[in-house]
């Protein structure tokens, strides 16, 4: 999510799976850099609440990507969500293995 104008303060930009069922590994790469940067957080929704998995907040001081790794392993169906707060940038193309 870029900031430069005209974005506002508090913007948020969510991206969600599709629903999964057994074990998986997501895959992703992000960058948080600049003054504006909030927080990039992984939650997983199941039996209908949301529990945050993996979190950064804050300028890393860095322009590279980062990998990002999360293994997801719950029993019936989930979903992950990716929520990013302000100035932080993730690569779209999330890989969500079956570890099946």
């Amino acid at each position: 999510m870029e900031t430069s104008h005209p974005r506002k303060y508090n913007e948020k930009a969510r991206l969600n799976s599709p629903v999964m069922r057994g074990a998986q590994r997501m895959t992703f790469f992000y960058s948080m850099i600049g003054l504006t940067v909030e927080s990039l957080s992984v939650y997983v929704r199941i039996k209908g609440g949301e529990v945050r998995i993996w979190s950064r907040h804050g300028n890393y001081l860095s322009s590279n990507w980062t990998k990002g790794c999360v293994a997801l392993d719950y029993n019936g169906t989930y979903q992950v969500e990716s929520l990013w707060l302000n100035d932080t940038a993730i690569s779209l193309k999330l890989l969500i293995r079956s570890l099946a």
